[in-house]
């Protein structure tokens, strides 16, 4: 049996990137259930309606402090309250994976082959040495690394297995504060400590990473910046609506 996906996407602004991401993941997975969590920023409800995909705004900001242009800074009441949106959308479909994407991932065409571990992502990055060494003295020698960033994904049971049954990451924090700054190596590091293995995925390229691009033949290509701070119309939503470009000004297109 073929295997299933759905996606996940946490939005807060830039609303013509994220059409347009969603833009392309439609083209390729028109069917696919969809879910949009807002971050307490613009509403996205109308654009959530034009591609079928649920809706579920929030009055609670995760990010806080400087956003940077290659991942937003978080706290750890904002990775928890990730967590719960993701296992909110995990328990509300039925599919196998999850896969993550953001205003600034391209989708370039249907997934040839899914993961063999429970996460996976572009690259691996490290933790610091002090966590690496704490990890390796309580859970033995593994490779601890994380990445799942835009076009990662995850298992969607074994995410649930996890939320329910080890999700705090209190103790880590002292080991290395990027647990509580950064989404993607606090999902890995959940992920770790409920034992479920990572591993880099060929179906994601960066092939716009400043300093380390990654090109390959994929699925999903993360990192992709071109439609941030580009002027929104509500037009684009009836345009999208009827696959149609009529009577467009140039400059919307």
């Amino acid at each position: 049996m073929a295997e299933t996906l759905s996606m996940y996407m946490q939005v807060y602004k830039q609303k013509r990137a994220v059409f347009e991401s969603l833009k392309l993941f439609r083209t390729w997975y028109p069917d696919v259930p969809i879910s949009i969590f807002s971050d307490n920023g613009d509403d996205f409800s109308e654009v959530a309606k034009a591609f079928d995909a649920t809706y579920v705004p929030s009055d609670m900001r995760t990010v806080v402090g400087p956003e940077l242009r290659t991942g937003n800074l978080m706290n750890l009441d904002g990775i928890y309250e990730l967590f719960r949106r993701v296992y909110q959308h995990c328990v509300s479909v039925d599919t196998d994976w999850v896969v993550f994407i953001s205003s600034g991932t391209r989708t370039l065409r249907r997934i040839r082959s899914f993961p063999t571990t429970a996460h996976v992502g572009a690259r691996t990055n490290s933790f610091s040495p002090e966590l690496t060494d704490h990890l390796v003295r309580k859970f033995g020698e593994k490779m601890y690394v994380y990445g799942t960033s835009g076009g990662g994904m995850v298992n969607r049971l074994a995410w649930i297995q996890a939320y329910e049954n080890n999700r705090d990451l209190e103790e880590y924090v002292q080991y290395d504060p990027g647990v509580a700054l950064y989404s993607d190596l606090a999902m890995n590091l959940m992920m770790f400590i409920n034992d479920f293995e990572y591993s880099v995925w060929d179906e994601i390229s960066e092939i716009h990473h400043m300093s380390a691009p990654i090109i390959r033949d994929s699925a999903f290509d993360h990192g992709y910046k071109y439609w941030y701070d580009r002027e929104w119309d509500d037009r684009l939503l009836e345009a999208y609506k009827f696959r149609t470009v009529k009577d467009f000004d140039e400059r919307y297109l």
